[in-house]
């Protein structure tokens, strides 16, 4: 029941009244953003005791340790008899600190005030056990759901309007269309929040809105209706204008809302979702962003009758608003996992190994990881790509230069085979140190756990890859003989992104190519894209002139339709008849001609082509992000952004086997947390 699914509510006061004494102070576990600094202040006023607040920083820290010895003896009647330290997390030593003096404070030597009482606070970080054991922990993690963020942001707006009227002039300000725009703003602030769960699904980094921010965003409102709530020009005060819906939505984008964004494609999002929220329909009342969620704007009522119909709203949060599909939601579940687990983590005490404290590795592990080795020298080539292998046409020079695409090939060979030659290298290494029993590095640790754990170790990646370490070294072969193939022909028919380490540069290259043989300033020129009708090379029998091709794109959330041109929806999962939801669609190859002064004045859709499908991480050192292909369709484009419509290059099908228990392992791992290996065969 409602006991065990929902948190026992505490109180921070009730807690420091009956808990925490002289020798067991308060520790508060904070989230990013949270303060409870004013909970803190209200406890000693309602005390009527002096504190004293500090925030800890290298700057702040003696000044701090002195405050706290201040208060050592009795006798000495210090001024400040509470201490309150904020983020203590900044600064690791200072755990240590507080590990001595909760020691010295137990000592019943010690003449203490008993009044003296010390408070911390801290994001979930690594603390020393002494610490953790010896305080009162209290952890503020604010309800997280859309219905409370809404209601939040209702309760702060309700109160500066209480505190406006009270000018009678500004009662008329506060109308019911302002309301509605209110609770719109409000839902548009917890939607774009609860999006970072989708992690890169939702924005290109983690973007958090303040409450201030919200309130700007309201207070734009305000003042444009008041503004203009007689439809009158401002200038002239006879020609009469209707609400600037367009500027207002701009800079609320711009300024109020979206000056923490960085990404190009995240602007879009939000400038789509602002969109939804920010509207003639909604300021009349009776709206929905959609049929399917229940997030309505009723037509009539103050705040005290607008948070009483938001209480209404699903305790659940219905992912529909967000425009998020299931499988983005599932992902955005695991996300949250993934961060509550680091959280239990974070907070465990700090381990120091020596080489006496070590497990040694269970021999089940360690076959494991000689046979990854094993494999892999088996797959990847012992050799690189060498001067046997370049068609001289490569190395020849025109007009006193490479061509573009030549030099780029020549730079992509080099990085293939450092790649390559790398994982040879510390393969080898790990598995001398396996046999002889040596200490390992902190580095050969982390590449050991890669393998044991079946991923790809990201010194080798460069970005994060959620296929099996085995998959990803066959398509690196691939890529290798990709590479090669290219080396040897000179030119291709068509070019395969995927088998890029730096596919950026293979649309750069091929402009630099066009530039240097037809003698125009590459400024000028700008790759014009095309959807064609040919599904393999095969059928590229007469490729247009200046043209090149590439091959291996895929279309998430979305279809091209070859019959219509345009972009169409994927095929709905019936469950009657066991059909799935299709998430991605193999593209026909595309063209990219180089044009010269070209503009793009189409209001068709800017589809970002992402090396990754995802619009967060890098490639490497470099940006994930590639490129935008213009996409024809008959809907708006706003429509396809909320729908996180990207093309990738990396196929974002696992391919995984269905695979069924058979064995767990004793616990095995080098450090003093184990796990259980599962040994698992195809079914």
């Amino acid at each position: 029941g409602d006991s065990v699914l929902q948190n026992k509510p505490h109180s921070i006061p009730e807690i420091f009244a009956k808990e925490v004494k002289v020798d067991k102070p308060l520790l508060i576990i904070k989230e990013e953003g949270e303060d409870p600094t004013q909970q803190v202040l209200k406890i000693a006023g309602e005390e009527l005791m002096k504190l004293g607040v500090h925030t800890l920083t290298k700057d702040t820290e003696q000044y701090i340790r002195k405050a706290i010895e201040l208060n050592k003896n009795k006798s000495e009647k210090p001024e400040i008899l509470w201490i309150y330290v904020r983020d203590i997390h900044t600064v690791p030593e200072f755990g240590k600190y507080i590990s001595e003096k909760i020691k010295e404070f137990s000592s019943k030597e010690l003449d203490l005030s008993e009044m003296f009482r010390l408070i911390f606070s801290c994001n979930p970080c690594r603390l020393p056990r002494t610490v953790l054991n010896s305080t009162i922990r209290v952890a503020i993690e604010p309800n997280k759901t859309i219905k409370q963020k809404i209601i939040n942001n209702l309760s702060l707006l309700h109160q500066h309007e209480l505190a406006a009227v009270v000018i009678p002039a500004n009662k008329e300000k506060f109308t019911p269309q302002y309301r509605r725009l209110a609770l719109s703003i409000s839902i548009l602030h917890a939607v774009i929040e609860r999006r970072n769960a989708f992690g890169g699904k939702g924005w290109s980094k983690p973007f958090y809105l303040t409450k201030g921010e919200v309130d700007i965003a309201s207070k734009l409102i305000l003042y444009t209706f008041d503004f203009y709530k007689e439809g009158l020009s401002p200038t002239s005060g006879t020609k009469p204008l209707g609400i600037p819906w367009d500027p207002m939505k701009k800079i609320m984008e711009e300024i109020c809302l979206g000056g923490k964004l960085l990404e190009e494609f995240d602007h879009k999002v939000l400038s789509s979702i602002i969109d939804l929220y920010v509207n003639e329909d909604v300021a009349n009342g009776n709206y929905a962003v959609n049929d399917t969620t229940p997030y309505r704007i009723p037509a009539q009522g103050t705040f005290p009758e607008l948070i009483k119909f938001v209480d209404s709203f699903p305790t659940f949060d219905d992912l529909d608003i967000c425009n998020m599909n299931e499988e983005i939601a599932i992902l955005g579940k695991r996300k949250e996992t993934e961060t509550a687990l680091n959280l239990i983590k974070n907070i465990d005490t700090v381990k120091n190994y020596t080489i006496e404290q070590e497990v040694p590795i269970a021999p089940n592990g360690t076959a494991q990881v000689i046979a990854i080795i094993s494999k892999i020298e088996e797959i990847l080539p012992e050799q690189g790509l060498g001067k046997d292998d370049i068609n001289p046409i490569v190395t020849e020079p025109k007009k006193g230069l490479l061509y573009g695409h030549h030099m780029y090939l020549l730079q992509e060979m080099s990085r293939i085979n450092t790649l390559i030659e790398k994982i040879h290298s510390i393969g080898r290494l790990l598995l001398l140190n396996l046999q002889k029993g040596c200490q390992m590095s902190s580095r050969l640790e982390k590449i050991y756990d890669a393998f044991c754990a079946n991923r790809v170790p990201e010194e080798f990646a460069g970005y994060n890859w959620d296929h099996p370490l085995g998959e990803w070294i066959v398509m690196l072969k691939k890529q290798f003989d990709y590479i090669k193939e290219w080396l040897k022909a000179g030119e291709l028919k068509a070019y395969w992104p995927r088998g890029h380490m730096y596919p950026k540069g293979l649309l750069n290259s091929f402009l630099l190519y066009h530039a240097h043989k037809n003698e125009i300033p590459i400024e000028r020129l700008t790759l014009v894209p095309e959807f064609t009708t040919y599904k393999s090379i095969a059928e590229l029998l007469a490729p247009k002139p200046h043209a090149f091709y590439i091959y291996g794109l895929y279309l998430l959330n979305a279809k091209y339709n070859s019959e219509t041109g345009v972009l169409d929806e994927l095929p709905v999962a019936d469950k009657k008849k066991g059909s799935v939801q299709v998430k991605y669609s193999q593209l026909p190859l595309m063209s990219f001609t180089p044009r010269k002064d070209a503009k793009d004045d189409s209001n068709d859709y800017k589809c970002p082509l992402h090396f990754l499908p995802t619009k967060e991480g890098k490639v490497g050192t470099y940006d994930n992000f590639i490129t935008n292909i213009v996409c024809p369709t008959e809907l708006k484009p706003q429509y396809w952004i909320l729908k996180d419509v990207m093309i990738t290059c990396v196929n974002p099908e696992t391919n995984i086997q269905p695979l069924s228990l058979i064995h767990i392992s004793e616990p095995t791992r080098r450090y003093a947390i184990s796990y259980a290996v599962f040994c698992l065969k195809k079914k």
